[in-house]
């Protein structure tokens, strides 16, 4: 059985499980919310901004499974539209933006961008199939990050003066807010992430099931309300500064260097 087999097996058994038990969470938590059945969500309408192109479909099948057919054609959609690339998009990363688009009731998701392929900022999750940048229509992107951040597992990135928000899944959770405006390379303000530390403690895969809600409504409370994170935000600007003074070093050297003719060369 294939590795996503498995995973839509597990999505289906955690589904009926979590339905079974809902109201025991409910009465742990206060806060917890019952999954809803994946095998009867409505369709969720995927525009790509920058092609026009159009997905709409349910992403479970009528068993509970993630549909291959609705992953192909989101990968595709989520592709390098520059290079005209694309990879399988992760399962998880479509599970949570289905799960985000349950939350605020919405039919459609407007995605910036999804697979880029790897270039000098080959770190970034986008290359590996596992980030999307993208708004909810109606949905304010504050509202949309902050509900973003109680996922467990995932980077998510506020981008106000661009409207959209960067959802990425990783194994330890990181948020950051980035105010730069369109065509310039602001850098990302980390935040304090300790509710996010405390859900990624204790994250399941049936967290991942629209409608359902973690038992721990304080952390919850925690990562969506996260508040900059003033000693890494230090650390980051110094990064940055050093790195442009390093790109500016390296500019400098590389115009003297195209400036010298075969006389210099034949002198050294």
């Amino acid at each position: 059985m294939s590795s996503s087999h498995r995973i839509s097996r597990l999505v289906l058994l955690m589904s009926t499980l979590l339905a079974l038990h809902g109201a025991e969470a409910q009465d742990r938590s206060g806060d917890a919310g019952n999954p809803a059945d994946v095998r009867s969500l409505p369709a969720v309408k995927f525009l790509a901004l920058n092609t026009k192109e159009i997905v709409t479909a349910r992403l479970y099948d009528d068993r509970g499974d993630i549909d291959p057919y609705t992953a192909e054609a989101l990968s595709h959609l989520l592709r390098d539209i520059r290079r005209q690339k694309e990879i399988t998009i992760n399962y998880r990363l479509l599970q949570l933006l289905y799960k985000v688009a349950y939350h605020f009731n919405a039919s459609e998701i407007e995605v910036i961008s999804g697979y880029r392929r790897p270039t000098h900022w080959s770190e970034s999750r986008h290359v590996k199939g596992k980030a999307c940048d993208f708004h909810i229509p109606g949905v304010d992107t504050r509202d949309l990050a902050a509900y973003a951040r109680t996922l467990g597992q995932v980077g998510v990135g506020w981008y106000p003066r661009v409207d959209f928000v960067h959802l990425d899944v990783r194994e330890e959770t990181y948020y950051w807010v980035n105010r730069s405006r369109r065509g310039q390379h602001g850098w990302n303000r980390p935040l304090k992430r300790q509710g996010g530390i405390e859900l990624d403690r204790h994250w399941e895969p049936g967290w991942d099931l629209p409608g359902f809600t973690p038992p721990f409504p304080e952390a919850i409370k925690e990562a969506m309300d996260a508040g900059t994170d003033q000693r890494l935000a230090a650390i980051q600007k110094q990064r940055v500064e050093e790195r442009r003074k390093r790109r500016m070093k390296e500019k400098k050297a590389s115009s003297k260097s195209d400036a010298g003719g075969p006389g210099d060369v034949a002198a050294k």
